[in-house]
């Protein structure tokens, strides 16, 4: 060699290459580590009783629908009336109030018969009567005590009635302050 040329020389390192099969395993290693630390995780918390077990939930589910159907049940009051804290006076006031928020005379018309009025008078429903009402009777057995005395009053039954006008909607908002009740 000469002492003016310079020589180079290339060094040529040979690149791993990942086959599909090498992926495909990675990836599930991936996936099914994540499932193990979810579920390790839940069955944590579990155990710490910050999560309820699936045998709590479905627990929970039976004790709302038995605190719904006791709620709207005029027997549930008559079995255990020292549980019923409002009056008979309140109790039909309320029922009265829920009675009279289906089709209630909103305002009077001046002028002719239009849709939704009957005879110069529009007709309209009062689900906030029926919100307020429910939400002062209190407890199940308060509410149990006003579906009595609407039974007995209207020969209807308090939940059937009120589903017969109700909205989907107003129905939810009603079991939401049942479940909220105290007892």
């Amino acid at each position: 060699m000469s002492s003016g040329t310079k020589s180079t020389s290339t060094i040529v390192v040979a690149q791993p290459t990942m086959t599909k099969t090498k992926t495909i395993l990675i990836v599930g290693a991936v996936v099914v580590g994540g499932a193990l630390a979810t579920y390790v995780v839940i069955k944590l918390m579990e155990a710490l009783q910050l999560k309820d077990t699936r045998e709590e939930k479905k627990e929970g589910k039976k004790t709302r629908e038995l605190t719904t159907e006791e709620s709207f049940d005029p027997t549930h009051a008559r079995n255990k009336p020292s549980k019923v804290t409002i009056s008979q006076q309140t109790a039909e006031q309320l029922a009265e109030t829920i009675y009279m928020a289906n089709g209630h005379v909103k305002a009077k018309l001046s002028g002719g018969n239009i849709l939704g009025s009957l005879g110069g008078y529009l007709i309209d429903d009062d689900e906030d009567a029926v919100l307020g009402a429910v939400r002062q009777a209190g407890t199940t057995y308060n509410l149990s005590k006003v579906a009595d005395v609407m039974y007995k009053k209207h020969k209807v039954g308090l939940l059937d009635f009120m589903t017969g006008f109700l909205e989907e909607s107003y129905l939810s908002k009603v079991y939401d302050i049942v479940d909220n009740y105290k007892s």
